[in-house]
């Protein structure tokens, strides 16, 4: 789903600022406690960290890039796919939303010191909104909480006795099925699933007032959607019996966008902090949690 221009240009940020933490990991010692974004950990290598964490997203501004109707009726089946100028069309007369509640672990681990890597999984409720104008406008939402996952790449270095830059990247990956619909427009929904990819990346400065660690920075972010649901409407068949038309919607939706971040850690013992940040303006984003460095 993700372009491959976007992929490279990924992994060239990223390895990039692995050689510098390569190159300068000398000038940080292990066991420093360093704010890594929302992610602070004890830079020692080999050792484990683990995050409890909850985080509100909003992304506003999605675009509408491909949409397709499956029709399977009594005669067979009929496929349409939206053209250009109907999907430019919904862009310029349409809003569409999605907006997320996560509670998730972190579990991280020190490669060398400077840079940690670090997977996570939870359980969120997303609600999806599109068609969105003064009128109306069709919601879908989790009925049950949904399973996330993802991964992450952290790189930092020092600058000064108190100052340190941070990289970081990732990735969240969001499925679900079984939505809660609220849709006037529609018939019998009778299945209905959205699944979401967004990643990240990210720079910040951070710098040590005490047991304080204040940040602040700039990041890029992409989304992606698609959602499938299928419709149930009742009919006949050409001999006049009772047949049940299904009509499949298949919708991709992308948005990105460039924003800014500031947050704060306090340092509660050296294997214990706790943070927030937020984000802004697109995604809003609040991010809260507990970081627990087991000094293994």
């Amino acid at each position: 789903m993700i372009k491959t221009s976007t992929i490279l240009l990924l992994l060239a940020y990223v390895i990039s600022l692995s050689s510098t933490a390569q190159t300068n990991g000398s000038d940080i010692q292990p066991g420093t406690v360093l704010p890594i974004q929302e992610y602070p950990v004890v830079l020692k290598n080999g050792g484990f960290y683990v995050t409890p964490y909850y985080q509100f997203s909003q992304f506003k501004n999605l675009k509408l890039v491909s949409h397709s109707n499956t029709y399977e009726v009594a005669e067979g089946t009929a496929f349409y796919d939206f053209p250009e100028d109907e999907i430019a069309e919904y862009n310029d007369n349409y809003k569409t939303e999605y907006t997320n509640n996560l509670a998730g672990i972190r579990v991280g681990y020190h490669i060398f010191s400077g840079a940690s890597i670090s997977a996570f999984f939870g359980v969120n409720h997303f609600v999806a909104k599109s068609w969105i104008s003064e009128e109306s406008s069709q919601k879908a939402s989790t009925k049950y909480p949904s399973f996330t996952y993802g991964g992450a790449l952290n790189l930092y270095k020092k600058l000064g006795d108190k100052v340190f830059l941070i990289g970081f990247s990732s990735i969240t990956c969001i499925n679900s099925s079984n939505l809660n619909e609220e849709n006037d427009a529609a018939e019998e929904i009778i299945t209905s699933k959205i699944d979401a990819l967004y990643w990240d990346v990210d720079l910040a400065l951070t710098y040590q007032l005490g047991k304080f660690f204040p940040y602040v920075g700039v990041g890029f972010t992409q989304l992606f959607l698609q959602k499938v649901t299928t419709e149930q409407i009742p009919g006949t068949d050409d001999e006049g019996n009772p047949f049940n038309n299904e009509v499949t919607f298949n919708s991709r939706i992308r948005g990105n966008g460039v924003y800014g971040f500031a947050g704060v850690e306090y340092k509660l013992s050296p294997l214990l902090s706790v943070y927030a940040r937020g984000t802004f303006p697109n995604p809003v984003r609040i991010t809260t949690g507990v970081k627990i460095n087991l000094d293994l």
